[in-house]
């Protein structure tokens, strides 16, 4: 089973997982990391280091950053990845990929960095537009 790692600017990274645990009751594998206001670099690297080590499996870590080119995005590419095998990387972090992330966890980690990303794009919508599709359907019946 592959572990999940968020990170963020802020608290957005232990906001995700706290809304997995209303949501699902398990957090099991599930870290957070945010890079806080007034954090150097070097402090922040080593929080995410030991997120690291703490949460890398033999079935590999998932890391969810919330913006590429960040800074807790840069540090993973230069600090992480280079030095860590068996973690994927993925950037846009939002609820419906953490929540696939979460459902994917004993499977394949190749195969669940499609599925996320696939539902990360599937979980933006135009709102106004569905509940004008569901008025014209409700409309037709």
């Amino acid at each position: 089973m592959y572990h999940i790692l968020i990170i963020s600017h802020g608290g957005i990274a232990e906001a995700y997982r706290e809304t997995i645990r209303m949501i699902s009751g398990e957090t099991d594998g599930i870290g957070a990391v945010g890079i806080m206001g007034g954090e150097s670099k070097q402090d922040f690297a080593l929080r995410l280091e030991r997120e690291v080590k703490r949460l890398l499996t033999p079935d590999g870590l998932l890391i969810a950053a919330d913006l590429f080119g960040g800074t807790p995005c840069n540090l993973v590419i230069a600090e992480i990845l280079a030095r860590y095998s068996g973690i994927r990387a993925v950037s846009g972090v939002n609820l419906p990929m953490v929540l696939e992330a979460l459902t994917h966890q004993r499977g394949s980690l190749s195969q669940a960095v499609e599925a996320v990303m696939e539902a990360g794009h599937g979980g933006i919508r135009d709102i106004n537009l569905e509940a004008a599709s569901l008025i014209v359907n409700s409309e037709d019946e």
